[in-house]
């Protein structure tokens, strides 16, 4: 049995697969539950002496990096890996072109993966537009960010996402 801690928590790691391999033959595999956290994929068989498995931790966005490390496991022995997903952030501005006459949910998606929703509230004052903020805990890769809210219609913007913080700002047409 081979152990993975992911220590890193964000979007996309809840389903991530793990997959263990010797060489290029995939002996284990699990599917990861929660954005961070335990998983267990058993290895297929028991190895007859110490043998060295890469274990491969792939989160669920399109775009997302893989993540590998090594694991030593001994004959009849259990053994842990721990994986440090990188990861970054995007952030930036919503903006309705026109004020919403009730307040307006926007779901933000990064690869397919819903990572932030942001209510925008009707405005106070005689504003023709409304706004809100967003941000996004990613792991690294690149994504195409797509933006839906009923009534409005947005143009997805590509991002790259690294240890350097990233900002995206979204008008509605």
């Amino acid at each position: 049995t081979v152990t993975v801690n992911t220590a890193t928590s964000a979007v996309g790691l809840d389903g991530a697969n793990v997959t263990v391999k010797q060489g290029t033959t995939t002996v284990g595999s699990a599917t990861a539950s929660g954005s961070a956290g335990t998983y267990t994929a058993t290895v297929n068989g028991v190895p007859p002496s110490a043998t060295s498995y890469t274990v491969q931790v792939t989160p669920t966005e399109t775009g997302a990096t893989p993540q590998e490390t090594s694991v030593l496991v001994s004959v009849g022995k259990s053994s842990t890996a721990t994986i440090t997903v990188p990861t970054g952030t995007v952030s930036g501005t919503i903006t309705l072109s026109s004020a919403p006459a009730t307040s307006t949910s926007v779901t933000v998606a990064a690869g397919g993966v819903t990572c932030a929703t942001v209510t925008i509230a009707v405005p106070t004052s005689s504003a023709t537009t409304a706004s809100g903020s967003y941000t996004c805990t990613l792991p690294v890769g690149g994504y195409t960010l797509t933006f839906t809210a009923s009534g409005y219609t947005f143009t997805s913007k590509p991002v790259t996402i690294s240890s350097t913080a990233a900002t995206v700002n979204v008008t509605s047409s």
